[in-house]
């Protein structure tokens, strides 16, 4: 039998966690992400400005020159004390509006046209599968779980084209609905309205 190797403890397992070192811990990752999103921030305006620290792709520059090249609108305040809640941990702002926002129109028809698709692409799909097995002689054990994700980007492109033809009818009746109101009042003989929408003219254009 292989002996088991015991790797020594080390000093964060030696000390019990308390509720002052998990608070320290915290509050040291809070101000690591603190000075991540300052860089990223500070990166994003010096390459808007086109400053020679961040064109070459090769230099990554520090937080400490970007801090130098970049000036931001804090960086003008002397006295800044970051709050804490009763936790003792940083508070950090709340996300404005809503957390999970609501789907426009066009995504809610994108979804349930996609929905609709997929499931009608699903059966045909265990239609085609359980002849073939029938066929074959095998048991029927359903639709295999990589045949999904194809299903689902077919599902996906076709309800996006679905939804944009209907789109596209809809602004052509609209035209059409305009052009026979300029005709109705320029005094030119017409047909219905409904007929001159639907066929696109008086002849059926």
């Amino acid at each position: 039998m292989a002996e088991e190797t015991t790797q020594a403890p080390t000093e964060e397992h030696k000390t019990p966690l308390t509720h002052e070192s998990a608070v320290a811990k915290i509050r040291k990752q809070q101000e690591e992400a603190f000075d991540k999103a300052d860089y990223a921030e500070r990166f994003a305006v010096a390459t808007r400005k086109g400053l020679k620290l961040v064109q070459d792709p090769s230099i990554v520059p520090t937080l400490d020159e970007l801090k130098a090249a970049v000036t931001l609108k804090r960086d003008r305040m002397r006295f800044i004390k970051l709050a804490v809640n009763h936790f003792g941990l940083y508070s950090v702002p709340k996300k404005q509006g809503r957390r999970k926002p609501h789907m426009s129109h066009r995504q809610q028809s994108i979804k349930s046209a996609a929905l609709r698709i997929f499931k009608s692409l699903m059966d045909g799909k265990a239609e085609r599968l359980k002849a073939v097995c029938a066929k074959e002689g095998f048991d029927y054990i359903g639709i295999p779980d990589s045949a999904v994700p194809e299903l689902a980007k077919r599902a996906g492109l076709q309800a996006t084209k679905e939804h944009f033809e209907a789109q596209q009818r809809k602004r052509q009746k609209a035209r059409r609905r305009q052009k026979f109101s300029r005709a109705v009042n320029a005094g030119i003989t017409t047909t219905s309205e409904k007929r001159f929408v639907e066929n696109g003219g008086q002849f059926g254009k």
